[in-house]
């Protein structure tokens, strides 16, 4: 094997042994090696949560069921979705690259939803940017508390930032629960407030949680998951810590040390 530590950035391909839905199987990845900073991370694990998907779908085929959802169905648009702070890092990024009349388009939506989440008592207005986080009524748990945040954001209707034309304008930068989500049942069903009819298919793997413990291994970041609508101000505050460099190896190493251990066989991945 060599050593990614001394060679000049290049990409290879990892294959990363798991159990999946109780199959073993082994996923082709492609990996960065060399010095990289944690977004490099993103093509492999996109590449393990699609592969991952397949196998769901694969199995419900079997079962005879389908996927329903289709292009310009956007419900699923309006629920609160949470992203890791690598993938908040690759959004500001993407955002930051984009033409500056098209980045002030974006930016003042992100600014439309904060207004709204603050005029509905779901966010303060005066914390600092960064450190924000969206309130919720109930604090019985950590999970009731989530459902009761998912539960009042869909109600609010808000549009994510990116949604045009009820088709997602960064589809290649897409959240990995974007990229995890699908349903068996009517898309119509999706815009219930009480979801009820909602089939969906439960992803393999929960890669958003992965990454986020990766980003708190690699740079001790101060948080988990986020919202989205928040990405932005997050990596305005706390981003420059998944700026720096690691080999690239031991990155690829962190990400699959870190997924559940269910999924997870014995071994390195194989390069």
């Amino acid at each position: 094997m060599n050593d990614s530590a001394l060679a000049e950035p290049y990409d290879d391909t990892a294959n990363i042994h798991l159990d999946v839905l109780g199959q073993e199987r082994s996923f082709s990845v492609t990996v960065a090696l060399g010095r990289r900073t944690p977004l490099t991370l993103l093509p492999a694990a996109r590449e393990l949560t699609d592969q991952a998907v397949s196998v769901a779908l694969d199995q419900a085929k079997a079962q005879g069921k389908s996927v329903r959802c289709t292009e310009g169905c956007s419900a699923c648009c309006r629920h609160l979705i949470a992203v890791s702070p690598i993938e908040a890092v690759d959004i500001a990024d993407h955002v930051g690259g984009l033409s500056a009349e098209r980045q002030r388009h974006i930016r003042e939506r992100f600014t439309e939803t904060h207004r709204k989440l603050e005029a509905a008592g779901m966010l303060r207005r005066n914390e600092p940017r960064g450190q924000r986080a969206l309130v919720a009524a109930r604090q019985d748990s950590h999970w009731a508390t989530v459902h009761e945040l998912s539960r009042f954001y869909f109600e609010q209707q808000i549009p994510c930032p990116f949604l045009e034309d009820n088709r997602c304008s960064v589809y290649e930068h897409r959240p990995m629960v974007c990229r995890e989500h699908h349903v068996f049942s009517a898309p119509e069903n999706c815009a219930r407030l009480d979801g009820r009819g909602v089939d969906p298919v439960t992803p393999p793997i929960d890669m958003a949680p992965t990454l986020s413990r990766v980003a708190t291994e690699l740079a001790g970041v101060p948080r988990q998951t986020m919202p989205l609508v928040l990405a932005l101000e997050w990596v305005e505050a706390f981003g420059s810590g998944l700026r720096q460099t690691h080999d690239g190896l031991s990155l690829l190493q962190a990400l699959v040390g870190q997924l559940d251990p269910k999924y997870r066989q014995e071994g390195t991945p194989d390069l």
